[in-house]
């Protein structure tokens, strides 16, 4: 009896260890636009909420998000500063809105999708990168 518990205390041991290794954390944060100003030469303002319904509280050290308006790549946001998400509580976050070349922004109410690559502090220097998806509508000045 005593070879067969420890025989499966270390297949157990070995196939967390395994498994822990290769697999990333899983999020359970929504992400909308809140606001985009374009700003006169292409670089604006805009800002995202980070909607945590988890119990997890989540450390982002920084995000970079691809904005699609009607479809269409528009821009992308950089948030560089860090970003802390309470456990079941929502948090906004302003970035620098950097337009593509040529991108059309139209006014007035509009369809977005964000696709963000989310840089997500682990501990001490340990990060790992994740995406975030977001889609909703926003209202455009």
């Amino acid at each position: 009896m005593k070879k067969t518990l420890l025989a499966f205390c270390a297949a157990f041991a070995l196939i967390v260890s395994f498994t822990g290794c290769g697999g990333h954390i899983p999020v359970s944060v929504d992400l909308e636009l809140v606001s985009l100003d374009r700003g006169a030469d292409g670089n604006g303002k805009a800002t995202l909420r980070f909607l945590n319904r988890g119990i997890v509280a989540y450390n982002f050290k920084e995000t970079t998000t691809r904005v699609l308006i009607d479809g269409k790549p528009v821009g992308t946001i950089a948030i560089k500063n860090a970003v802390g998400i309470p456990a079941s509580a929502a948090v906004e976050a302003s970035g620098v809105f950097t337009a593509e070349k040529g991108a059309a922004i139209p006014s007035g109410t509009a369809r977005y999708q964000l696709e963000t690559q989310v840089t997500v502090t682990l501990y001490d220097d340990n990060t790992e990168k994740l995406k975030l998806l977001g889609s909703g509508t926003v209202v455009l000045k």
